[in-house]
């Protein structure tokens, strides 16, 4: 899978961390999920006013959340995952692990979304989306979580 990445804020997370966790998560989500690699995902990057506006536009609400995705941005673009670094900072001090490991957890979780599960459509969904999320984190990093 080829990346873009877009930094409209300050990200201190590296492009290298970011290509080797993704080939592991695609090597992990292939196994659980049957997913197939697609051409390109787009990972980008933004303060917590530009979420706050995005979740409003696209979702409704008038707050901000850690990750939005988008399927179908355009031709050859798989999808498009939104990070809004503060609230990635502030969730990795809450679980008491480092910012890349809070920004790989939401990576499943945004390409969870991409290839079609939604934790809001039902209890059931979401505690298969949870519990895949969860497992694949586990495998990757080693951190046991509840759902694994």
């Amino acid at each position: 899978m080829k990346l873009e990445i877009f930094k409209n804020t300050r990200a201190n997370i590296s492009l290298k961390f970011i290509e080797t966790k993704l080939k592991e998560v695609e090597k992990s989500l292939r196994k659980v999920c049957g997913y197939k690699s697609h051409e390109v995902l787009r990972v980008v990057f933004i303060d917590a006013a530009q979420m706050k506006k995005l979740n409003h536009q696209y979702r409704s609400k008038n707050k901000v959340t850690d990750v939005l995705s988008f399927q179908g941005v355009e031709d050859g673009v798989f999808g498009e995952l939104v990070f809004c670094m503060p609230v990635l900072r502030e969730q990795a001090k809450q679980n008491s692990w480092p910012v890349s490991t809070e920004f790989l957890y939401l990576t499943i979780h945004g390409l969870l979304h991409l290839h079609g599960m939604d934790h809001e459509r039902s209890v059931v969904e979401a505690e298969k989306m949870f519990s895949i999320q969860d497992r694949i984190f586990s495998q990757i990093t080693g951190i046991p979580l509840k759902g694994t």
